[in-house]
């Protein structure tokens, strides 16, 4: 069984474009267009994986995966903005690409929208929105997010106080290996009832 997995998930990988390392075949699919290959471009000029480290380099080919829709491009482009890495640091910018990529529904961006609400990064604060966000975030599987929201019903922030729906989002990062989220999940199940 664990061989069909494996096989499957080097199918998939494959097939999106992300087995294998930089090549020039890599290279001429990215100039041609491909929005996959572009992105992938990216990632090896940030990492330095098979190409020397090249922080421009890897924001070139993030925009230009990210201006055809890529999502996962669009959370690396924000995280760019965000970070000060080959741009100057731009939250606002950085809070553009996020919300893109969250409205496509990748699991990092709207834990990372959920944030900039929180926080007023980039945005105007707006706790409505941000568990809006981290509620898409969480249901996704984003365990920060399923965090942040226990932690929310936990202590009545922004929401009625709720040990049941806290459990609930404990439970799911906990499931993950979420070490704080196991750690409040026992202290709450230690405690007198």
């Amino acid at each position: 069984m664990k061989r069909i997995l494996v096989f499957f998930l080097v199918g998939i990988l494959t097939a999106s474009g992300w087995a294998g390392s930089y090549s020039p075949e890599l290279v001429k699919k990215a100039e041609a267009g491909d929005s996959q290959s572009q992105c992938a471009l990216g990632h090896y000029y940030f990492h330095g994986d098979g190409v020397p480290r090249d922080l421009k380099e890897s924001f070139k080919w993030y925009q230009k995966s990210a201006e055809q829709g890529n999502a996962l491009a669009q959370y690396r482009l924000g995280n760019l903005y965000f970070g000060g890495n080959a741009v100057t640091r731009d939250p606002k910018e950085g809070f553009k690409w996020y919300k893109k990529s969250a409205e496509q529904g990748n699991a990092d961006a709207e834990g990372e929208l959920a944030l900039c609400y929180q926080m007023g990064r980039g945005v105007e604060f707006n706790f409505k929105e941000s568990h809006k966000w981290y509620v898409k975030a969480a249901e996704h599987g984003h365990v920060y997010s399923q965090w942040q929201l226990a932690n929310f019903y936990l202590l009545g922030v922004g929401v009625p106080k709720d040990e049941k729906e806290a459990i609930k989002w404990l439970t799911k990062a906990s499931d993950q290996g979420f070490e704080p989220a196991k750690r409040k999940l026992q202290e709450i199940q230690s405690q007198p009832k």
